[in-house]
């Protein structure tokens, strides 16, 4: 991508210098981060903490529930709840209204390895922290809310100004 400078020169965009990748690297660094502290802790892959958490915060709940509150496709969260079931950390029942349906909540298993996983997030967060103020903090991620609304709305057809 190339933009124009104030000479009218066209200037190449460094791929060092693109938005969408310094913030590609920086999550998938993040993610990275915390993918092998829940693996070594916790003993859990992101996708199955993810699960947890969405259980752990609205109780029974579906897969499908679980999908959207986590922003994982569905194959992905039925894998993890595969494995959550197997490790007995989530009962999957079948929904008594509608036999389709399966719910899923937390065993006193899975709410415990919830517990003990979730101040690892916390300190986590606050490692990645520590290098700015608290405001500055505050400040970015109320920044990465507002960027995710934007993208969302330019993925569903709006086109960029």
């Amino acid at each position: 991508m190339n933009q124009t400078t104030r000479s009218g020169e066209t200037e190449m965009l460094k791929l060092a210098e693109s938005f969408s990748h310094q913030l590609g690297v920086t999550a998938r660094r993040v993610s990275q981060l915390f993918a092998n502290q829940y693996d070594t802790q916790c003993g859990l892959n992101p996708a199955e903490w993810r699960v947890l958490s969405v259980i752990a915060e609205q109780g029974t709940v579906s897969p499908s529930a679980v999908s959207v509150a986590s922003d994982m496709d569905k194959v992905r969260v039925s894998r993890a709840v595969a494995s959550l079931v197997q490790r007995g950390l989530v009962k999957q029942v079948t929904d008594t209204r509608d036999g389709r349906v399966r719910q899923l909540s937390l065993t006193r298993k899975g709410a415990t390895a919830h517990a003990a996983a979730e101040p690892l997030t916390r300190k986590l967060e606050a490692a990645l922290a520590d290098g700015m103020s608290k405001a500055d903090f505050a400040a970015l991620r109320k920044a990465l809310s507002l960027l995710d609304a934007q993208a969302s709305k330019l993925g569903n057809g709006t086109e960029p100004h």
